[in-house]
């Protein structure tokens, strides 16, 4: 009984960060800049995946098929939104070719050694480190144009930055969650309650970004 009290503990501060969330976005929504408006998709588009997942999860249903090509769908998000900030033309082409590789590589682990029925660790690790690359990018360019002048009042660099830190823990815990689940479950339950607080992390962090959201913001 008490796992499945932490389990839906867990589901309701998911879902409610993720709403309110959205509730902001679309409240906002004439006035959120372009890139971040494709964050605000994403938002929407893992919303519906979680409810989706959620569902099959209390059916009983092996859900994993569906993380395995949103992950591809999740960076390709990911990407258009870095290709609408990031200024370099070069990098924005490199973007476009990181994610149709990503793409083929993802296909290529359903069919041998991550089937869809598995978890697929491997691609969400690819994930995490290019979207930690191309934020790291992103903030290399602010830094060194000198974009903003008060950053931390940038609803981008909240976004951002939750991202960077949600993308570098969760490519560290990817990896060692793996071994964890084989090995010692005490130690993988402790991992999957750190990912979850990376998670709320990162949607704290968005939170905010659309709370900077004004009326002046181009």
């Amino acid at each position: 009984m008490a796992e499945l009290w932490n389990n839906w503990w867990q589901e309701i501060i998911n879902f409610s960060l993720l709403g309110i969330i959205l509730a902001i976005f679309f409240k906002k929504k004439l006035f959120v800049p372009p890139a971040l408006k494709i964050a605000g998709y994403l938002i929407l588009a893992t919303f519906v995946i979680e409810i989706i997942a959620t569902y099959f999860s209390i059916r009983g249903i092996n859900n994993l098929f569906i993380y395995h090509f949103f992950v591809v769908v999740e960076l390709a998000f990911f990407a258009f939104f870095f290709r609408k900030i990031i200024e370099e033309k070069t990098l924005r082409l490199g973007i476009c070719i990181a994610v149709f590789i990503f793409a083929l590589v993802c296909l290529i682990f359903m069919k041998t050694i991550q089937p869809v029925s598995s978890y697929p660790s491997f691609s969400i690790m690819i994930k995490d480190a290019l979207v930690s690359t191309m934020a790291f990018i992103f903030f290399r360019e602010v830094l060194n144009n000198q974009k903003y002048t008060i950053l931390e009042r940038e609803p981008l660099f909240w976004f951002v930055a939750g991202l960077i830190i949600y993308s570098i823990g969760s490519f560290f815990l990817e990896g060692i969650m793996k071994y964890a689940i084989k090995n010692n479950r005490p130690v993988a339950n402790k991992l999957f309650y750190i990912s979850m607080i990376l998670s709320y992390i990162f949607r704290i962090f968005t939170i905010v970004g659309f709370l900077l959201v004004k009326r002046t913001t181009t």
